[in-house]
C-alpha cells in the first residue's frame, strides 16, 4: 500500500471517529502528527497551518512538493468559473541582477548593464517545457545578451536587448520543450544578423531523428546525413550538439540549392565552428563541388602552408578566384570559428575567432558570384571517391547570409557561441 493511500486511510478513519463520537483531539506538545510506521511522518498539524511532507508548516496550508488539484481552485474569493480562480493580487518570484548568470526557476528578471555588458543563459528548453521568462533591461547603457542554452531562440541561438538613450527594452521567452520561442520583444530588441539568414544547419540532431540535417532558417532545406555513425552525431558541439566527422567518407549532403545561388551568392557571408582533430592532408570543411581548383566553392585546412584555412572561389563566368590563406594556424583540439564575407567585384575578408585576418582583405574585383552551374554543397567531404581530404574532427553552427556581414556582427557571433 502506497504512503497516499496509507495517509487518506487515515485521514477518514479520524474524521469517522470525529464525526460519530464527537471527540476532540488535544496536543500536549502544540503538534498533531500523522505517522505511517513509528518514525515515517507524513503531515503536521499545529496552530500554523497543516503541513504535507513538511514537519514545520509555515501557512494556513504548506505542502512539500507537488500538488494535484482537479478540478477548480480558488484563491482569495470564490469569483471565477477558470481552473485557477485568483480574487486579488499574484506574486512571482524575482532575480535581480548586474553580470552574466544563468537563469533558475525565477520567473520576472531584471538586469542592470549600468556597469557593462551582460549574458544571460537560459536553461535547456527540454528540462523547463512550459517556463516563461520575462526579462527587462533596467539600465540604457550596454548590451544585454540572451543565450540559448544549447537551443535555439526562434530561429538562432543569441539574441541581444541593445542599448538606448530613451527607453529600457524587454522581452519574454518561452519553453515547448524543443526550444526556446521569443513571445514579445519591444523595439530595441534585436538578433544577432538574423536578417538575411538564408540557411542555418545547427547540426544539432540526435541519432533518432532519420539522418536528416535540419535547416532552422525559414527556407527550411533541410540536409542528410550520410556514412555518419550513430555515436558520431549529437556530440558536445560549440552552439549545442555537433557532428563528429571520422574522415572516412563521413558527410553532410545539402544538395544544389536554389536559395544559395545567383543574388544570394554576390555578397555573402558564410560562418560555422570547427574543432580539428587531424593535421595530416588537407581536411575538406565545405565543399561546393570537388576538392580541386576551379570549383565553385572550396573551404579547407590546408597542409601544404602548415595548417592554414584557405577558401577559393569561382564564379558564373568561370572566373576563378585562387585561393586564399589565413595568417593563424588551426590548432588541434580547439573549437575554431571561420566567416567569410565576398562582395561581388570587391573583395573577401576573412574572419578567424571574431577577428578579421591581418592579411584580408582579398581583393576580387572581377569576380562577381558563385557558381551555380555544378556541383552541391557538402560538409566534411566532397565525395569524390577517396577520403584522402575528408574532415577529422567536429562542425556545428553552419550559417549562410546573402549580405555581407560587418565586422561587429561577425565578433558577435563567435562571442555569442563562445559563452
Amino acid at each position: 500500500m502506497n504512503s497516499t493511500l496509507k495517509i487518506l486511510i487515515l485521514m477518514s478513519s479520524l474524521l469517522f471517529v470525529i464525526e460519530t463520537a464527537h471527540t476532540n483531539i488535544l496536543s500536549t506538545d502544540g503538534d498533531i502528527k500523522f505517522k505511517l510506521g513509528q518514525t515515517n511522518e507524513q503531515m503536521r498539524l499545529n496552530s500554523t497551518g497543516l503541513g504535507i511532507h513538511t514537519t514545520t508548516p509555515a501557512a494556513n496550508l504548506h505542502i512539500a512538493g507537488n500538488a494535484i488539484v482537479s478540478g477548480q481552485l480558488h484563491i482569495g474569493g470564490t469569483n471565477g468559473s477558470a481552473n485557477l480562480n485568483i480574487n486579488g493580487s499574484l506574486g512571482y518570484s524575482i532575480l535581480t541582477l548586474s553580470s552574466n548568470t544563468t537563469l533558475d526557476e525565477s520567473s520576472y528578471v531584471f538586469a542592470n548593464t549600468s556597469s557593462g555588458n551582460v549574458t544571460l543563459t537560459l536553461p535547456y528548453a527540454g528540462n523547463v517545457t512550459g517556463r516563461f521568462y520575462h526579462i527587462k533591461k533596467t539600465s540604457q547603457l550596454n548590451y544585454l545578451y540572451l543565450v540559448a542554452g544549447g537551443n535555439y531562440i526562434d530561429r538562432d541561438t543569441h539574441l541581444i536587448l541593445e542599448p538606448n538613450l530613451t527607453t529600457m527594452p524587454s522581452c519574454s521567452v518561452f519553453s515547448d520543450g524543443s526550444q526556446w520561442y521569443l513571445m514579445q520583444a519591444s523595439a530595441n530588441f534585436i538578433g544577432i544578423a538574423a536578417d538575411n539568414l538564408i540557411g542555418y544547419w545547427g547540426l544539432d540532431e540526435s541519432s533518432a531523428q532519420n539522418n536528416v540535417a535540419y535547416d532552422w532558417s525559414v527556407y527550411q532545406n533541410h540536409g542528410t546525413l550520410n556514412n555518419i555513425a550513430a555515436a558520431n552525431i549529437g556530440v558536445s558541439g560549440k552552439v549545442g550538439q555537433a557532428i563528429d566527422f571520422d574522415g572516412n567518407g563521413d558527410r553532410v549532403e545539402l544538395g544544389d540549392l536554389t536559395i544559395l545561388e545567383g543574388d544570394n551568392m554576390k555578397y555573402f557571408t558564410i560562418a560555422l565552428w570547427v574543432y580539428m582533430m587531424n593535421d595530416t592532408g588537407d581536411n575538406d570543411i565545405l565543399v561546393k563541388g570537388i576538392h580541386t581548383n576551379n570549383q565553385p566553392f572550396l573551404l579547407w585546412r590546408d597542409e601544404s602552408t602548415t595548417d592554414k584555412i584557405a577558401f577559393l572561389i569561382t564564379d558564373s563566368d568561370g572566373d576563378y578566384f585562387a585561393p586564399k590563406y589565413s595568417n593563424t594556424a588551426a590548432t588541434l583540439n580547439t573549437w575554431m570559428h571561420i566567416a567569410i564575407t565576398f562582395s561581388s567585384n570587391l573583395e573577401a575578408r576573412l574572419y578567424i575567432n571574431g577577428v578579421e585576418e591581418s592579411n584580408s582583405p582579398f581583393a576580387a574585383t572581377t569576380y562577381k558570384d558563385i557558381n551555380s552551374n555544378t556541383g552541391t554543397w557538402k560538409v566534411g567531404s566532397d565525395n569524390n571517391g577517396g577520403t584522402a581530404s575528408d574532415f577529422r574532427g567536429k562542425i556545428d553552427d553552419l550559417r549562410f547570409y546573402n549580405r555581407v556581414l560587418t565586422a561587429n556582427e561577425i565578433n558577435q557571433l563567435y562571442f555569442f557561441s563562445n559563452h
